[in-house]
């Protein structure tokens, strides 16, 4: 029986086709800021939204509340491989609005009557477009990237 003679050569591109096809593989990660978990000189909402301009990032306030059942299923989507990659773009700012109620209050400033909902901010800090989880009717991951997709266009 023959033996197949290993080249240096050979090793190294086997060893870059094997990295290529598990970088390829990699799960992208959504961007998430909790504003009321960041120190309180860094809670500044237009400065945030410059930042995530300056990473190449679509900056997206997201109003939620820990007992609202749409918002906690839509941070488990985050980690859907789909979802991930549909919002890599983007830089997620979570406002708590019962913290918010106690502080700035954005939610009043921006008219926020439903939650989720999730504001789309241009670099001005003007609302460019608003969404609410009824966009999608399941919380189906292919569903909140359909609605999320023509939501960030």
């Amino acid at each position: 029986m023959k033996r197949l003679a290993t080249s240096p050569l050979l090793v190294f591109l086997l060893a870059c086709i094997c990295a290529a096809s598990c970088g390829a593989d990699k799960k992208q990660e959504v961007e998430l800021l909790h504003y009321y978990s960041l120190p309180a000189q860094e809670r500044n909402l237009q400065s945030l939204i410059n930042s995530a301009y300056g990473k190449k990032k679509v900056p997206v306030v997201f109003f939620s509340a820990s007992w609202c059942g749409p918002c906690q299923q839509f941070k488990h989507a985050l980690h859907d491989r789909k979802v991930a990659n549909a919002l890599s773009n983007v830089q997620l700012i979570m406002i708590d609005v019962d913290q918010d109620s106690e502080n700035e209050n954005f939610s009043e400033l921006y008219h926020v009557n439903e939650i989720p909902t999730f504001i789309r901010f241009s670099r001005e800090g003007d609302i460019v477009n608003r969404i609410t989880s009824a966009a999608w009717s399941t919380d189906s991951p292919d569903e909140i990237v359909l609605a999320m997709n023509g939501f960030l266009k």
